[in-house]
Formats: C-alpha cells, structure tokens, sequence
C-alpha cells in the first residue's frame, strides 16, 4: 500500500510478514507476524539496512515475535539484538536470567559489570 501511495515502505522482508516497530525510552520492540498458512524464513530491514544482524528469521505458521532491539534491560545490560522472543526475566538478586522462544537465537548483547553465559544468565561480577 504504501508504494501505491509513492511512500517507499519503512520494512522490507525477504519473505512477506507483517512487521511493526514500537519505541520506548528503554528501546524498542519489533512486531513480526506470519498471518500465512505455512511457516516462513525471512531476513529483514529497515530503510535498506539489515535488521537482526542480517540473520534469518523463522515464524510458525499463522504465528508472530516480539523481538528486542537496543532493550536496557537494567544498567548494564542492553541487548542489541535477538531473533527470539523474551518470555521472561528473572531477577533473583544474584543474576538476571532471560528465558527465550526459541530456544536457540542469535543475539548482541552489551555488557557492563555482568558476565553472560550462552543462555542468558547473567550475573554481577
């Protein structure tokens, strides 16, 4: 619609999905959705410049993801990218866990006075 308009559109997808971005003061969050009947890989980006790091996305069928991008997850910890959906964050006082769907993911994270292992757990050090 929007090149109907003579408005060059703000995502392009390598494979066709819905996606959205909203911004806050802690970062941003993007909205992808596969509203098709089949599952889809797409890479994707914003003003022709790659989104994720480049790296490939997979959606479900008739399935969407909440990704984070340069999220603050508390002083010290900002996560650049992720190709998967934060469902959770543990703060136990010792460390701060992030549970993801899927499991496995790609991400870019910065870290200040924490260490990381590959799951996400990360703790003062």
């Amino acid at each position: 619609m929007a090149s109907v308009m003579g408005s060059d559109p703000l995502f392009g997808a390598s494979e066709w999905v819905d996606v959205r971005l909203s911004e806050g003061e802690n970062g941003s969050l993007l909205f992808v959705h596969n509203y098709q009947d089949d599952p889809i890989t797409t890479t994707l980006s914003m003003r022709d410049v790659p989104l994720l790091g480049g790296e490939p996305l997979t959606l479900p069928a008739r399935r969407g993801v909440i990704l984070a991008i340069d999220w603050r997850v508390r002083p010290g910890v900002v996560i650049h990218l992720l190709t998967a959906e934060v469902i959770a964050v543990i703060d136990d006082g010792a460390g701060l866990t992030l549970h993801t769907e899927p499991a496995v993911f790609v991400a870019e994270v910065t870290l200040t006075g924490y260490r990381c292992d590959a799951e996400l757990r990360c703790e003062p050090i």
